[in-house]
Protein backbone atom coordinates (compact mmCIF):
# COMPACT_ATOMS: atom_id res chain seq x y z
CA UNK A 1 0.00 0.00 0.00
CA UNK A 2 1.25 3.13 -1.17
CA UNK A 3 1.68 5.95 2.26
CA UNK A 4 1.57 9.08 1.02
CA UNK A 5 1.14 12.57 3.13
CA UNK A 6 -0.27 15.83 2.15
CA UNK A 7 2.74 18.60 1.96
CA UNK A 8 1.57 22.48 1.65
CA UNK A 9 4.63 24.69 2.13
CA UNK A 10 3.88 28.28 3.12
CA UNK A 11 5.20 31.70 1.19
CA UNK A 12 7.77 32.71 3.17
CA UNK A 13 7.63 36.28 2.09
CA UNK A 14 3.84 36.22 2.59
CA UNK A 15 3.14 37.68 5.78
CA UNK A 16 7.23 38.54 6.88
CA UNK A 17 8.03 41.12 9.24
CA UNK A 18 11.47 42.47 7.49
CA UNK A 19 13.65 45.00 7.17
CA UNK A 20 15.13 45.11 4.12
CA UNK A 21 18.86 46.53 3.70
CA UNK A 22 19.59 47.78 0.18
CA UNK A 23 23.19 48.59 -0.04
CA UNK A 24 23.15 50.05 -3.56
CA UNK A 25 20.61 52.96 -2.51
CA UNK A 26 21.69 52.96 1.52
CA UNK A 27 17.74 52.49 1.90
CA UNK A 28 16.10 51.01 4.94
CA UNK A 29 12.83 50.35 4.04
CA UNK A 30 10.28 48.63 6.65
CA UNK A 31 8.18 45.57 4.76
CA UNK A 32 4.78 46.30 4.05
CA UNK A 33 3.52 43.27 5.66
CA UNK A 34 5.30 44.80 8.79
CA UNK A 35 3.42 48.45 8.02
CA UNK A 36 0.14 47.00 7.64
CA UNK A 37 -0.05 45.21 11.24
CA UNK A 38 1.68 47.54 13.29
CA UNK A 39 -0.17 50.67 11.45
CA UNK A 40 2.78 52.08 10.33
CA UNK A 41 2.69 55.43 8.28
CA UNK A 42 4.21 58.55 7.37
CA UNK A 43 3.58 60.30 11.25
CA UNK A 44 5.92 57.58 12.46
CA UNK A 45 9.69 57.73 12.83
CA UNK A 46 11.91 54.48 13.05
CA UNK A 47 14.14 54.21 16.78
CA UNK A 48 16.89 51.77 16.91
CA UNK A 49 18.79 50.12 19.57
CA UNK A 50 21.76 48.00 19.87
CA UNK A 51 22.64 46.02 22.85
CA UNK A 52 25.89 47.20 24.55
CA UNK A 53 27.22 44.17 26.45
CA UNK A 54 26.54 42.15 22.61
CA UNK A 55 26.59 44.96 19.51
CA UNK A 56 25.59 42.68 17.01
CA UNK A 57 22.32 42.18 18.58
CA UNK A 58 20.22 45.37 17.04
CA UNK A 59 16.50 46.09 18.09
CA UNK A 60 13.70 48.14 15.89
CA UNK A 61 11.21 50.50 16.85
CA UNK A 62 8.60 53.18 15.97
CA UNK A 63 6.79 56.30 17.08
CA UNK A 64 5.52 59.85 16.56
CA UNK A 65 9.28 61.02 18.12
CA UNK A 66 12.47 59.12 16.91
CA UNK A 67 14.90 59.53 14.79
CA UNK A 68 14.44 58.69 10.92
CA UNK A 69 11.31 59.90 9.03
CA UNK A 70 9.83 56.73 7.81
CA UNK A 71 8.27 57.83 4.17
CA UNK A 72 5.95 55.83 2.06
CA UNK A 73 7.65 53.79 -0.81
CA UNK A 74 4.56 52.62 -2.86
CA UNK A 75 5.83 50.33 -5.78
CA UNK A 76 4.24 50.06 -9.31
CA UNK A 77 2.16 47.99 -10.86
CA UNK A 78 2.10 44.48 -9.29
CA UNK A 79 4.86 45.35 -6.69
CA UNK A 80 2.60 48.15 -5.39
CA UNK A 81 2.72 48.02 -1.61
CA UNK A 82 2.90 50.83 1.21
CA UNK A 83 6.31 49.48 2.81
CA UNK A 84 7.77 53.18 4.82
CA UNK A 85 11.52 53.82 4.96
CA UNK A 86 14.29 55.68 4.64
CA UNK A 87 17.79 56.24 3.22
CA UNK A 88 20.84 56.56 5.76
CA UNK A 89 23.96 54.32 3.69
CA UNK A 90 26.06 55.50 7.06
CA UNK A 91 23.70 54.11 9.40
CA UNK A 92 23.18 50.45 7.53
CA UNK A 93 26.66 50.03 7.22
CA UNK A 94 27.06 50.66 11.21
CA UNK A 95 24.41 47.84 11.49
CA UNK A 96 25.61 45.19 8.75
CA UNK A 97 29.09 45.80 10.38
CA UNK A 98 28.36 45.20 13.88
CA UNK A 99 26.34 41.91 13.01
CA UNK A 100 29.68 40.59 10.60
CA UNK A 101 27.28 40.59 8.12
CA UNK A 102 28.63 41.51 4.57
CA UNK A 103 27.79 44.50 2.44
CA UNK A 104 24.88 43.19 0.36
CA UNK A 105 21.12 43.44 0.07
CA UNK A 106 19.87 41.77 3.56
CA UNK A 107 16.88 41.00 5.03
CA UNK A 108 16.63 41.44 8.61
CA UNK A 109 13.48 39.97 9.98
CA UNK A 110 12.02 40.98 12.94
CA UNK A 111 11.02 39.01 15.90
CA UNK A 112 7.93 37.54 16.38
CA UNK A 113 7.32 38.86 19.70
CA UNK A 114 8.09 42.47 20.82
CA UNK A 115 10.40 42.96 24.25
CA UNK A 116 8.92 46.06 25.91
CA UNK A 117 10.83 48.47 27.55
CA UNK A 118 10.37 51.79 29.31
CA UNK A 119 6.55 51.05 28.11
CA UNK A 120 8.28 51.01 24.48
CA UNK A 121 7.73 47.77 22.24
CA UNK A 122 11.28 46.63 20.71
CA UNK A 123 10.95 44.00 17.91
CA UNK A 124 14.84 42.26 17.66
CA UNK A 125 16.58 42.02 14.29
CA UNK A 126 17.65 38.59 13.18
CA UNK A 127 19.14 37.41 9.98
CA UNK A 128 18.28 34.47 8.63
CA UNK A 129 20.71 32.78 5.04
Amino acid sequence: MLKIKRIVVENRRQGDKYLSLTVASGRIEVSSQACKDFGITDAHKAVFFQNEENPSEWYFSFGEKGDYPLNNYKGKGKYKSEAHGFTNRSFQNMILESMGLPKKTVRLHLSTEPIVLEEKKLWRLNYRK
